[in-house]
C-alpha cells in the first residue's frame, strides 16, 4: 500500500471536487504498475468525468529513492480567479520512489 501526503492545496470557492476526493482519485490512479503517463492518464479520466467546467493540468514527477538522498524542488505561478482556479499537490511514497502529483484546473464555465 502507498504512502500518501498532501503536500500543498490552495483554498478555492469552487473548487470541481473536495480534496478527499481530489486525494482518492489520485491514490487511487497510482498503483502496483506505477508508470507516470498511466497515471495521469487515469487521473485526468476521473477529472473529466467529474467537470466539463474546468479544464485539467496534471503533472507527474518521479523522484527514485534508492541509493543517495534526492531533492526536488518546483515552483509555479499563475495569473488566474482564485476564487475558481487552483492547484493541489500530493505526494506518493511507492517502495523504490516517491511520484508527486499536480493537478490544477481552470474554470472555463460561464
Amino acid at each position: 500500500m502507498s504512502d500518501t501526503t498532501i503536500i500543498y492545496k490552495e483554498p478555492v470557492l469552487h473548487a470541481p471536487l473536495s480534496e478527499s476526493n481530489l486525494a482518492s482519485i489520485i491514490t487511487d490512479a497510482v498503483q502496483e504498475d506505477f508508470a507516470a503517463h498511466t497515471t495521469i492518464q487515469r487521473v485526468l479520466e476521473h477529472l473529466q468525468a467529474k467537470s466539463s467546467l474546468h479544464k485539467f493540468l496534471v503533472t507527474v514527477s518521479v523522484v527514485e529513492t534508492a541509493g543517495a538522498n534526492a531533492a526536488v524542488k518546483t515552483s509555479f505561478g499563475a495569473a488566474w480567479d482564485e476564487s475558481k482556479d487552483g492547484t493541489y499537490t500530493q505526494k506518493v511514497e511507492l517502495a523504490e520512489a516517491v511520484a508527486i502529483v499536480t493537478v490544477n484546473w481552470i474554470y472555463v464555465g460561464n
